[in-house]
């Protein structure tokens, strides 16, 4: 076996408390000296505030590791949930690059190097977010949109590194945050660390992330912005109340815990530490061919009246590639042993509620046609498809086309029976209900929060999603 690929995270944010400038400075020097790497995921207001206070004992410690971006204001409002909360598609990509690109820029230009990745604060988050950075060539980190049992994956055409696979010691998300200052709880979380390392191994995963902590809780008792921004507050900035600190003797405690902690990571051979700027060339670039008989099994196996996600190929792929087929065999009538893969989005509306009929076959060819042009004219795929008989849903139509496929592998040519077709598959729903809950519960966010426009851009571009490989198999 190949060993286990492992990241190092850390959450470099606090904007109030500038004695948790040394702690980053110090987290990534015990690093450096052991021998080990990470990646900072840096917000955009405290960077500025490092170059403001002169910190380039600090920028320049970070910079020798991974950086990553991570908001540019973190928990001031309107957060990014909170301002995608009423936009539509188009809109909500334009307030993202108006507000969260100037903030990546000034990360890179601070640091002196690209960022490699972004994650969102908190669960605040939106489709658009991972749209508009990922068409910037970053990977999604912490994601709470993931392929089952698959830590690395594809969605809205960046790569997504899942938060269900970072180990944490807790159950609120803070890592080693409270614990380096304590030799029992550090204990504990070490032995902790090292079953899920051994258990992750075993299973064959891939890439397992380990959230280190953030520096902020690491110096101070309480986060810099619960008690400043919690549920929509947004005081000025001579009203912020500073969290808290310990002591400078429990910081030589957490320093000598988080070098153990360093020389254990580097000494587990069970292990490769990795950074994201590391690992995104280790993960194939999505196919760019699909082959003919690949789509005869997915159209043969389909499950009656529904859809299912493969793990090759995203729903949108399979789509694209089935009309391909589909339209030259009406052409030639020969099927091609391969068809190329296109890339594009979801549909941008919530498809109608789909009523049964029966379609032609001279029907679904118009139909796969005007499908084929809308997606390379727009880029995503509609919600609805008008035939000569009626409207059909965007998933109804996906069911049409693999049971015309299967129809033609064996010899006929027939009408088709539309009906009711499940989104996707009821995976769908699992995440939502976990990403409702996350947007709901943090403290951060206006108690009125609705999360239900933010949510119909996740489900709708669940057509997006599939797994990342390996270039090469972890199994020797």
């Amino acid at each position: 076996m190949k060993p286990l690929f492992v990241t190092l995270f850390f959450d470099v944010e606090d904007i109030i408390t500038p004695e948790s400038d040394d702690v980053a400075k110090w987290l990534a020097e015990i690093l450096t000296e052991e021998n080990a790497k990470g990646t900072f995921m840096i917000v955009g207001e405290k960077a500025r505030l490092l170059e403001q206070r002169r910190r380039t004992d600090v920028i320049g410690a970070i910079r020798k590791h991974d950086v990553g971006f991570h908001s540019n204001f973190h928990s001031r409002h309107p957060t990014i949930s909170e301002y995608l909360e009423n936009l539509d598609w188009n809109d909500g990509c334009d307030v993202v690059r108006k507000n969260e690109i100037p903030g990546l820029r000034d990360v890179e230009r601070i640091f002196g190097k690209e960022t490699s990745c972004f994650t969102p604060p908190g669960s605040s988050y939106g489709a658009q977010l991972i749209r508009v950075l990922g068409r910037l060539g970053k990977a999604y980190v912490y994601s709470p949109v993931y392929f089952p049992s698959r830590s690395v994956n594809w969605y809205c055409g960046a790569l997504t590194f899942s938060r269900r696979s970072i180990f944490f010691t807790d159950d609120e998300y803070c890592g080693f945050d409270k614990i380096l200052t304590n030799e029992d709880q550090f204990e504990k979380g070490l032995s902790d660390l090292e079953r899920f390392l051994k258990k992750q191994y075993h299973d064959g995963v891939d890439w397992v992330g380990i959230f280190g902590c953030h520096p902020t809780r690491v110096r101070a008792l309480e986060f810099w912005d619960d008690a400043n921004f919690a549920y929509g507050r947004n005081p000025s900035k001579p009203d912020w109340k500073k969290p808290r600190l310990r002591s400078e003797e429990e910081m030589e405690v957490a320093k000598k815990n988080w070098r153990r902690l360093a020389r254990f990571l580097v000494s587990n051979s069970l292990i490769e530490m990795k950074t994201i700027r590391d690992l995104i060339p280790l993960y194939s670039p999505p196919e760019s061919t699909v082959t003919f008989e690949k789509i005869r099994r997915l159209c043969e196996t389909m499950p009656q009246g529904g859809m299912f996600l493969d793990k090759e190929y995203s729903p949108f792929e399979i789509l694209l590639a089935m009309i391909d087929v589909l339209l030259e065999f009406s052409k030639s009538k020969e099927f091609r042993d391969s068809i190329e893969t296109t890339e594009g989005l979801g549909p941008l509306q919530e498809p109608p509620h789909q009523k049964e009929l029966v379609v032609k076959f001279d029907s679904i060819l118009a139909a796969s046609r005007d499908v084929q042009s809308f997606v390379k004219a727009k880029a995503f795929l509609p919600e609805k498809v008008m035939m000569k008989e009626g409207e059909v849903s965007i998933g109804a139509f996906y069911c049409i086309v693999a049971e015309t496929i299967s129809s033609l592998v064996k010899g006929e040519v027939k009408s088709q029976q539309v009906r009711e077709v499940e989104t996707i598959s009821s995976f769908t729903e699992k995440l939502c209900d976990e990403m409702r809950g996350d947007m709901i519960s943090w403290t951060i966010h206006r108690k009125d929060l609705n999360p239900e426009g933010i949510l119909k851009y996740f489900r709708l571009q669940l057509w997006t999603l599939k797994p990342a490989t390996l270039r090469q198999n972890r199994t020797s």
